[in-house]
């Protein structure tokens, strides 16, 4: 699925518009404040209905906008489609078709993306939160069912967290279903690990030269070997400490997952470089992922590659381009930044104050 036409009104700088887009490589151009970050925001959050930037509706709205409407045409080998997505103050809605989605994984299985940018250094360097998302989005591109199992851990675990504040200890039905809850969700983030682990391993490998073995382990708070059982006996046997933390701190929202350079623990002694080449390489194994799976191949968005990438990486990822059979979308000063060889369809967009210009 590509997306043809962004229709946009309200978000951001950007002017009431719509912006064609070539289906290869499209290419956004301009100084700094110009608006190209905020085009692959607003795809991206018709695409996925979220920010990569923030969380908020209200920082999304033009100066003295009340609305954000953001429309898009898609068309794949099957014929066309069309996704819309409205946000006011009080939060937002969408259609597919015109029609509202029977659930958010069915709006989220339309247009998948995947987005490169300079915050992706967090997820390199420790940050667990944003590592357990990427296996979470991993785990959901295996199995629409993962929104939902997500989903109800959360509102079991923050029913469990409300009786613990109240220091109530008999609450064992909440830790056996936080325990059922919770061994699915770890489940799919291990089998998505597992699918996903060796296809990272081979394009940092490509990236480094050959120079470079990344592994990874993902580390319970709980004896993983006792399955659900064991989760169940560690909330029963930790319900004081909870209530003296005043959280549960067993369970996958404590998940950890260890990256291992070379046998030694990227945190402690990778390099920015190396930092760049692991996110690269993650982002790059879900497109991969996709198409080795015959699965819709994901949409690329990149914000400013040349802000963390050097050289040899921007060669790369020229280089990969030109096999690629996906949409990409990239956000740049300079237009010759990524050595595109031509090969391939690709069209350049000026970004000045929000207007853009084919």
């Amino acid at each position: 699925m590509i997306i043809e036409k962004l229709r946009v009104k309200g978000f951001r700088n950007l002017l009431p518009s719509t912006i064609d887009f070539c289906g290869g490589i499209d290419v956004l151009t301009g100084e700094n404040a110009q608006g190209k970050t905020n085009i692959l925001e607003a795809v991206h959050l018709l695409s996925t209905l979220t920010s990569f930037r923030t969380r908020k509706v209200r920082e999304m709205m033009g100066r003295g906008e009340e609305k954000v409407i953001l429309e898009g045409d898609l068309k794949d080998r099957d014929g066309s489609s069309n996704l819309r997505v409205e946000m006011e103050k009080e939060g937002k809605r969408a259609w597919i078709d015109g029609n509202t989605p029977t659930s958010t994984a069915q709006y989220l299985k339309v247009l998948p993306s995947v987005f490169f940018g300079p915050g992706d250094m967090r997820l390199t360097g420790g940050d667990q939160l944003l590592r357990r998302r990427f296996l979470d989005r991993a785990a959901f591109d295996l199995s629409s069912l993962h929104f939902d199992i997500l989903k109800d851990y959360k509102r079991v675990l923050s029913q469990r967290n409300s009786l613990i504040s109240q220091g109530k200890k008999d609450i064992e039905h909440w830790s056996v279903t936080l325990a059922e809850k919770g061994w699915k969700l770890f489940s799919a983030r291990k089998k998505a690990l597992e699918e996903l682990a060796g296809r990272i391993t081979t394009i940092h490998y490509e990236i480094s030269g050959g120079l470079e073995e990344i592994r990874f382990i993902l580390k319970p708070s709980w004896d993983e070997n006792c399955g659900e059982d064991g989760l169940c006996k560690a909330l029963e046997e930790s319900i004081d400490d909870d209530i003296s933390r005043g959280f549960t701190h067993h369970g996958p929202h404590r998940d950890r997952l260890k990256v291992l350079l070379d046998g030694r623990d990227i945190n402690e002694h990778g390099s920015q470089g190396q930092h760049r080449t692991l996110a690269l390489s993650m982002k790059l194994s879900l497109l991969l992922w996709a198409e080795e799976r015959g699965a819709d191949i994901p949409l690329f968005l990149l914000d400013d590659p040349g802000s963390e990438l050097d050289e040899r990486r921007m060669n790369f990822l020229a280089e990969f381009f030109e096999n690629w059979h996906g949409q990409v979308m990239i956000a740049t000063v300079k237009s010759g930044e990524i050595p595109l060889k031509g090969n391939k369809k690709n069209r350049f967009h000026r970004v000045e104050r929000g207007s853009v210009n084919h």
